[in-house]
């Protein structure tokens, strides 16, 4: 969010991206395959098994933490843009949590619709690319093939040399 507002720190962001992924979670992922990896095969929670502790909790709290925080900023957007068609994007935080209410509603409704929609789009895409692209696209490049050998066979007596220089 800071580099958003100031471009020039960005380069500062993405450097404790990256560090945070190399000397947090790729060590924390690693030790606990290495110690689990046989029964994360059959379970794939790691939670699941890792012994009871405070450690355990407090990493699943933040866990939970992480996805709130991932999916308000994920939705900020629609927030925002509900917020001004409403007429409420000036009035006090409160009023304005409040009509975000039924864009978390509609969200959490629509994301099956979403995908069925997604699915059928896609398809139909594959379709369009199967029948538009690879039938007539294939037919009309074959039948200017075709076109062409006929007029200077299979290879040209002499490719991309003057005309002057033809051999017979």
């Amino acid at each position: 969010m800071e580099a958003m507002w100031r471009p020039k720190k960005y380069k500062y962001a993405y450097a404790c991206a990256v560090l945070y992924t190399y000397l947090l979670t790729i060590p924390d992922s690693v030790a606990v395959y290495w110690a689990y990896g046989d029964i994360l095969l059959h379970r794939s929670n790691a939670f699941g098994v890792l012994p009871p502790s405070k450690m355990k909790n407090a990493c699943i709290i933040s866990m939970i933490l992480h996805q709130y925080v991932a999916f308000l900023l994920n939705v900020n957007p629609l927030f925002l843009a509900w917020e001004k068609l409403t007429g409420v994007h000036l009035k006090k935080f409160a009023l304005r949590a409040l009509v975000r209410v039924p864009v978390v509603l509609i969200q959490s409704e629509t994301e099956q619709a979403c995908r069925r929609v997604m699915f059928f789009l896609s398809a139909f895409i594959a379709v369009w690319v199967f029948i538009f692209g690879f039938g007539f696209g294939g037919w009309a490049s074959m039948t200017k093939f075709v076109q062409q050998i006929q007029s200077f066979g299979f290879f040209d007596k002499c490719y991309q040399c003057p005309t002057k220089h033809y051999v017979t």
